[in-house]
């Protein structure tokens, strides 16, 4: 039993520190319950980022035009970065198809789902082969009809 209320001692002052870590890194979030929660989601969509380029050992070729050139993180946001070998005409057509696609499919694509349940925003950015860079595919979890935990 000692050691038990030991440990769990250590364990409340771990928390202790983390809730003032939370606050300290964001000072401006309304209370201390949403600056936990601002921290938490940041680090996880690090730690995510992190262990997906791991086991996809980017960057990795998705089909014969498209390559995934490596995933981050940014606050909520995993952020997918692709790069194309199309340009002019050919990149504005496959980019107008891929966001009415992913505008029918990101809600229910099992991948995504289990990002926006933890209340992260699924960004895709693509580049084409001359340097044209479009405007982000992005999927909220509001967009989506997900909620953070």
């Amino acid at each position: 039993m000692r050691k038990f209320l030991i440990l769990l001692g250590i364990s409340l002052c771990f928390v202790g520190v983390d809730i003032v870590a939370a606050r300290l890194l964001k000072p401006n979030a309304p209370t201390t319950q949403e600056a936990v929660r601002e921290v938490s989601v940041e680090v996880l969509a690090k730690t995510l980022a992190m262990a997906m380029k791991f086991r996809l050992h980017l960057p990795q070729r998705v089909d014969e035009t498209t390559y995934l050139e490596t995933i981050r993180a940014d606050r909520d946001k995993i952020i997918y970065d692709l790069s194309t070998n199309k340009y002019g005409g050919e990149f504005d057509q496959m980019m107008d198809a891929l966001h009415e696609e992913m505008s029918k499919t990101a809600c229910v694509r099992e991948d995504y789902r289990k990002l926006l349940a933890y209340g992260l925003t699924i960004e895709v950015e693509y580049i084409s082969s001359n340097g044209k860079i479009t405007a982000p595919i992005i999927v909220t979890p509001q967009m989506c009809g997900a909620s953070a935990p």
